[in-house]
């Protein structure tokens, strides 16, 4: 799932120029059937090592968990709703 990569890939298909873009969750939904954009989302997570300072990471990854958030069933109202379900 590297950008880099998958560039490198399609520089030969590009002959006359062209754009990469990175995958957003609505365009991954929408371009790649299947493409788990949510599991690339959790792993990076999980791969952070962070010490010393209190981070949101363990909120992030709850997040990611949640299967509602995942099929894009949320409001803006999303963070503020789960605060209150975590009480």
């Amino acid at each position: 799932y590297s950008l880099v990569a998958a560039a490198r890939e399609a520089r030969q298909y590009m002959t006359e120029g062209g754009a990469i873009i990175t995958m957003s969750y609505l365009g991954a939904e929408r371009v790649l059937e299947g493409y788990n954009v949510m599991g690339v989302a959790k792993a990076a997570l999980e791969a952070f090592e962070i010490s010393g300072i209190k981070t949101n990471l363990p909120f992030l990854l709850e997040v990611l968990d949640d299967a509602e958030f995942c099929r894009g069933n949320y409001t803006t109202q999303f963070v503020e709703n789960r605060k209150k379900m975590n009480k």
